[in-house]
């Protein structure tokens, strides 16, 4: 008789694939039975969770329409990474906390509206996205679009060398309708109005040093002997009158000219001469200071004017409101495809695993058990 081939015995190591599929078949039942519950509760997860909706502001960086002479605007790229920065900081999450408390509903404090806050660079390097969550639509885009402008604002702040004006300020701030509200003919005006600013404090800055020459040169004048002051003496005294009167020294000096004003050898009279002149020199002085303090007024006001018109139109000089948040329809947590399909995996793996496990228990205990007697006939007998 020839022998029958003999199939491959599997090691106790490995596993036996056909067993396995047959033993996931005899558990079938077990399987979608856990998988169908993971599912319900998934379910009722997506069900509890609160709805939270998602708006977003993009801010995008720009380049100034006007730039100041001799100065470089700053690159778009570094403008936006500033505005960034500025978003999430403690002050602008404070200051809208303020501006937005009158119509929140869902957040207590301040530290419940950070927590919904997010700031993140656009795909653009020159735009930023300010995402803010909440259970309320309109609410999430109002917050949102208050902190866009805000940040319009303070980013201008910091490029424009303005103090900040208090959010509260900013929102109650109403122009007539007369008021030029254009950021850019504000900015000009403002500009104009602080060269000013600088020309005026150059000019009580030139006039303390001149007091003090002049009081310097008169103390040396005080100090000399005799009645009789040298020629340059005379000379000194002559420039310092010119420079109080704003001509530069002449190159060439005509002792006769009647314009440059006489020179005197006698002590006293000079002496007399300078007192005079550091009178004037103050009073003169006093008249730069005086016209001096309502222009930084008046460039304080046009800056605030200037951030008022930026806060209600989002544009500012180096970054504006690009896209403005909408209310969205849908909310965007919980997301219930997401949860059923992850929790259909987890069941469908439990299940895998139960089976498994249960096969693998019961597998020793069937080849432990004594199988039926098969009766075999010998020679006319049965033996079992």
């Amino acid at each position: 008789m020839s022998e029958q081939p003999r199939l491959p015995v599997p090691e106790a190591d490995e596993i036996d694939l056909r067993a396995w599929l047959q033993g996931l078949i005899r558990g079938w039942k077990l399987i979608v039975g856990i998988t169908v519950l993971a599912l319900v509760a998934a379910g009722a997860y997506t069900l509890l969770q609160p709805r939270l909706y998602e708006a977003t502001a993009v801010l995008a960086a720009m380049l100034p329409a006007a730039v100041p002479q001799g100065q470089t605007p700053p690159d778009p790229q570094v403008v936006a990474r500033t505005a960034l920065e500025v978003a999430l900081t403690d002050s602008v999450v404070s200051d809208v906390y303020d501006l937005t408390r009158p119509q929140l509903r869902n957040f207590r404090d301040r530290d419940e509206l950070r927590r919904a806050m997010e700031g993140a660079a656009g795909r653009d390097p020159r735009t930023v996205r300010l995402v803010v969550r909440s259970p309320d639509a309109a609410e999430a885009a109002a917050v949102a679009n208050a902190w866009a402008r805000l940040v319009v604002v303070r980013v201008n702040d910091v490029y424009l060398g303005r103090r900040p004006t208090p959010a509260s300020a900013l929102s109650q701030a109403n122009r007539s309708p007369g008021e030029a509200a254009n950021p850019v003919l504000l900015q000009a005006q403002r500009d104009a109005a602080e060269a000013d600013v600088k020309n005026l404090q150059a000019a009580v800055y030139g006039l303390e040093g001149l007091e003090r020459d002049i009081q310097a040169f008169r103390d040396r004048v005080a100090r000399g002997d005799g009645g009789t002051v040298p020629l340059e003496d005379q000379l000194t005294a002559l420039f310092l009158q010119l420079r109080a009167f704003g001509v530069s020294a002449p190159e060439r000096i005509e002792f006769g000219s009647d314009q440059l004003g006489s020179l005197t050898k006698d002590r006293q009279a000079l002496l007399a001469r300078l007192d005079d002149l550091s009178r004037a020199v103050a009073a003169r002085k006093a008249d730069v200071q005086g016209r001096l303090g309502p222009r930084r007024a008046e460039v304080e006001e046009l800056g605030r004017r200037m951030q008022a018109a930026e806060f209600g139109s989002g544009v500012g000089t180096f970054v504006a409101v690009g896209a403005p948040a909408v209310a969205p329809d849908r909310p965007t947590y919980p997301r219930p495809a997401l949860n059923l399909g992850v929790g259909a995996a987890l069941g469908l793996i439990l299940g895998l695993a139960l089976v498994t496990a249960r096969e693998a228990l019961l597998g020793p205990a069937k080849e432990s058990a004594p199988g039926p007697v098969v009766e075999q006939p010998v020679a006319g007998r049965t033996i079992p």
